[in-house]
């Protein structure tokens, strides 16, 4: 799990007090383009899932996009998943997506995009990501 605050690169996303229980901070303000590098590299062999706990957002066809990158903001897409919205900013939900065992290290990049019928800014808030699946143990 890869909490917001521990993010060690950006570029865009601000920073609030986090609203989902416990301390620390959220991001927020996400535009087309902004991006966070998470605080890796991570193993990532046999790992089968991403979970994303966000709020706010609008839009019937989603709030926005991350683009799940390896090891630099433009390199190779992991995944490309849809938020869908909560019903308002103090609102959390995890959202859980199923990606193909990238293998080995990397560096974690999350590039935010928008959707057709989306808000053009502000696409939700993004409080952690946690990797899913057996990791190195097996």
């Amino acid at each position: 799990k890869q909490e917001g605050e521990r993010a060690v690169g950006q570029q865009g996303p601000n920073t609030a007090t986090n609203t989902d229980g416990g301390a620390g901070v959220h991001r927020g303000s996400l535009g087309n383009g902004d991006w966070i590098r998470l605080n890796g590299p991570f193993n990532l062999v046999n790992i089968d899932s991403l979970t994303f706990r966000t709020s706010g957002g609008s839009g019937a066809a989603g709030t926005g996009v991350v683009e799940v990158r390896l090891d630099a903001v433009d390199g190779p897409l992991l995944t490309s998943v849809t938020i869908q919205p909560t019903a308002d900013a103090n609102t959390w939900a995890s959202q859980s997506f199923p990606i193909s065992d990238p293998g080995g290290s990397h560096q974690v990049f999350l590039v935010f995009r928008p959707v057709a019928g989306g808000p053009g800014n502000n696409f939700f808030n993004l409080n952690w990501v946690e990797f899913g699946g057996e990791g190195i143990s097996l």
